[in-house]
């Protein structure tokens, strides 16, 4: 019984379907390319 909670603190990703995974990895790809080019075209148009 005290096993189950330890396991899912461990891993609480294990509940999660791969799909969201998935989604989730290309959002953070998607929020980190948008970072970059608002860096590098402020950096432009700055000098």
């Amino acid at each position: 019984m005290y096993a189950a909670p330890r396991t899912a603190t461990r891993r609480p990703q294990g509940c999660v379907p791969p799909a969201a995974q998935l989604l989730v990895a290309n959002r953070a790809v998607d929020l980190l390319r948008v970072n970059s080019a608002l860096c590098t075209a402020s950096g432009r148009s700055r000098g």
